[in-house]
């Protein structure tokens, strides 16, 4: 009878025997998910000089003092609008609300402001060298504006898993068809993995081993035939085709999965291959696989 593992054991060898991906490039736009591989710096202070945070008059701060509405002080009529840089000899921003122009040059302001006033500083969000996205960052909204602001097109990230799902084929003739493979497909896509084939195999050892053997993928994901009848081979093949390092897991449904390491010829080209932790000759190399064992009628098929 196979041993059942704790989920926490099962976690713990996946990340145990995992990998890092290659790193491709990719442009900033759709890096939106993605793992970030080098830490990103600021190249210069950003932003790049003082600018208005808000829509005003840009002024000398000193030059409001005393200002109100008793006694309104006439300056030059400097426009800006929000994010603009502020004009070589000012240092504050006189909201819209707070002067009233006259005519096309000037203004005149009812409200004294202060150094800075309604004012971004130049590096306030980075100064120059600082980190702006750690590597191993997942990007999400914020890191992709913040990119953007920093002067990036595109960005190095972790190249997306391939996974391959093998689908064994039913026992008997005319049972109900499959929704384990499509409902495994969504869940692969969702959490970034890329699906490199979805294929139905003969629910036999030999053609499951074979299989397993021959993907070029990072994972291998085989749904059925995991249990303990006599037509279930699937803990057989993985065993067959590389190490069977768990079958069973304490959980329901999952209480016969197997996971394994499995060898694949057409894995000797990756540098960085997902891999078991096993020795192995130069021209074989190792990459994760799991049986599954899913009911979509439940809840816990996640």
């Amino acid at each position: 009878m196979p041993e059942h593992h704790s989920l926490d054991a099962a976690i713990a060898w996946v990340n145990a025997t995992a990998e890092p991906l290659d790193s491709e490039d990719v442009r900033l736009p759709t890096a939106w998910g993605r793992v970030l591989t080098v830490a990103i710096h600021a190249s210069g202070p950003i932003p790049g000089n003082d600018r208005a945070v808000l829509d005003g008059f840009a002024v000398q701060a000193r030059a409001t003092f005393g200002a109100s509405s008793y006694n309104p002080i006439r300056l030059p009529l400097i426009g800006v609008a929000a994010g603009d840089a502020l004009p070589a000899g000012t240092d504050a921003v006189v909201l819209l609300e707070q002067a009233e122009p006259e005519g096309q040059a000037w203004i005149e302001v009812v409200e004294a402001v202060a150094p800075g006033e309604n004012v971004e500083q130049q590096g306030a969000i980075a100064t120059i060298g600082a980190t702006l996205v750690p590597a191993g960052t997942r990007l999400v909204a914020r890191h992709i504006g913040l990119l953007t602001v920093a002067g990036l097109s595109g960005v190095s990230v972790i190249r997306r898993p391939r996974v391959r799902i093998f689908i064994v084929k039913p026992t008997k003739a005319g049972a109900p068809e499959d929704s384990n493979g499509s409902m495994i497909r969504v869940a692969v896509e969702r959490d970034g993995g890329v699906i490199g084939e979805c294929a139905t195999v003969e629910r036999d050892e030999t053609a499951i081993r074979a299989a397993l053997v021959a993907t070029d993928g990072d994972i291998a994901l085989v749904i059925g035939g995991t249990g303990r009848g006599s037509d279930d081979h699937s803990a057989a093949a993985l065993a067959a085709a590389g190490e069977l390092a768990i079958h069973g897991v304490a959980l329901r449904p999952g209480s016969v999965a197997p996971f394994a390491g499995c060898r694949s010829c057409y894995c000797r080209a990756r540098r960085r291959p997902v891999s078991g932790r096993m020795s192995c000759s130069r021209d074989e190399q190792f990459g994760a696989s799991a049986g599954v064992q899913l009911n979509p009628r439940t809840d816990r098929a996640r």
